[in-house]
């Protein structure tokens, strides 16, 4: 699948859209509290965790990004949101500024859907995506964030993903899999939805005022036995820009 990013508003602000790959790669328990930060007794920072990375707090369904590996056992990051005893899990790596969203047999960033093609009757990986705001260009907020596929799949394949107008719920980075999805099990919108679809900080209405992430964008197609290979279509990604 090649994609479109639709800037709605017309301002400057830069956005790219990343794609997160691979296991996870920390997870345990914070052991203390600390304003901004993540203490784990345990370690494994310095080998394991980047600065950029994505920390989920499963307790409570929080998340942050790493702004600094202070040392072993310690984090720096972007929001106060773990207390002593809240678990957490730091994402794999992304692939910043992807050039298209092709599905595969593999999980892969750009990939090449010719060398990694997908069986009839198999899934492609699950894609895990953000649009990730660079920089705000002098506008003074992005949100409205929606996600759309035109052009039909060949027979009778589906695409699910997490992304709905209601009912929404963050999903936590997990190593992608090609059995059936379950963080994304709505029907991926084949036009541009009435309302936002993704969400910024776990909610449909949230926004960003400086560089950051949206939420995960989680999809994957599902093919049938029938199906026969050939069809291709385009992902959307619209957000609005206030100035």
């Amino acid at each position: 699948m090649r994609f479109i990013k639709h800037n709605k508003n017309g301002f400057a602000a830069t956005v790219e859209i990343c794609e997160a790959n691979g296991a996870t790669k920390i997870a345990g328990a914070a052991s203390s509290t600390s304003a901004n930060k993540l203490v784990y007794a345990t370690g494994g920072f310095t080998a394991a965790v980047d600065v950029g990375d994505a920390v989920f707090n499963s307790t409570d369904t929080t998340h942050a990004y790493v702004t600094a590996v202070d040392s072993d056992t310690q984090l720096s990051i972007s929001a106060d949101i773990f207390t002593s005893g809240e678990n957490f899990t730091v994402q794999g790596e992304f692939t910043h500024n992807i050039t298209d969203t092709d599905m595969g047999s593999t999980d892969a960033a750009n990939l090449d859907p010719v060398a990694n093609p997908v069986v009839a009757g198999d899934n492609t990986y699950e894609k895990y995506q953000t649009l990730h705001i660079t920089a705000m260009g002098g506008s003074s907020a992005i949100d409205n964030l929606k996600i759309w596929r035109t052009s039909a799949l060949g027979g009778s394949a589906v695409h699910v993903t997490n992304a709905r107008e209601t009912s929404y719920a963050r999903k936590a980075y997990v190593a992608p899999i090609a059995t059936n999805s379950t963080q994304g099990t709505q029907t991926m919108p084949t036009s541009e939805p009435t309302g936002s679809n993704l969400g910024i900080d776990g909610s449909l209405s949230g926004s960003r005022t400086a560089a950051g992430h949206s939420d995960f964008l989680i999809h994957q197609i599902q093919t049938d036995a029938g199906d026969v290979a050939g069809s291709t279509s385009t992902m959307n990604y619209q957000y609005d820009e206030t100035a």
